[in-house]
């Protein structure tokens, strides 16, 4: 990785763990996995001064503006919130924002305004940790990989990429499967 590329980028996890469990994550590990997701976002959109809404709709940052989040620019940092949680959070809050009963493994929630405010702040995350670790046993993961690609997952998201339709849930997949390469893990969706 070209670090003249990275230098520029700096990241500020708010890591809120509400469980009651410790050494599940830390502001350190996310930092290094949110960062890995950036800085591919950036490579793989071959626009290095990118935004972080770059994939928002197809939109191209209107060329007027000084670009959001510019890797290769002054110094940014770029800030995400990622909250662990329990069951029944998870289920609290999937049921306000998607009208789903049940807890969810993850949440994204993408920056939106004030756009002062989400210039340089991606979001939220919020990891249901005993689901995502019931889902790592289930498929013969180890926790470390699942929570992993779920960090990526929900970065991706609040970076824009989405799942709804099959194109755009290969493309998704496609990177989170390069990412959890480049980090040492295998492709998170082989059975």
């Amino acid at each position: 990785m070209n670090t003249k590329q990275t230098s520029a980028l700096s990241i500020k996890i708010n890591l809120q763990n509400t469980t009651k469990e410790k050494k599940l994550l830390t502001a350190t590990q996310a930092k290094k996995l949110v960062g890995a997701t950036l800085i591919y976002n950036a490579l793989l959109t071959n626009n290095l001064a990118s935004t972080k809404r770059a994939h928002d709709k197809q939109a191209k940052p209107k060329q007027n503006k000084k670009p959001k989040c510019a890797v290769d620019k002054k110094p940014t940092t770029i800030e995400l919130t990622i909250r662990l949680i329990g069951n029944k959070e998870s289920a609290d809050l999937n049921f306000q924002y998607r009208h789903k009963e049940g807890p969810t493994n993850i949440l994204s929630f993408p920056a939106t305004e004030p756009e002062e405010f989400a210039e340089n702040y991606l979001g939220d995350l919020a990891l249901c940790i005993p689901l995502v670790k019931k889902e790592a046993r289930e498929q013969n993961k180890t926790f470390a990989a699942h929570l992993t690609h779920l960090v990526i997952h929900g970065t991706l998201h609040c970076l824009g990429y989405t799942h709804d339709k099959k194109l755009d849930t290969n493309k998704m997949e496609n990177i989170e499967i390069e990412i959890m390469q480049q980090l040492g893990y295998d492709n998170p969706y082989a059975e």
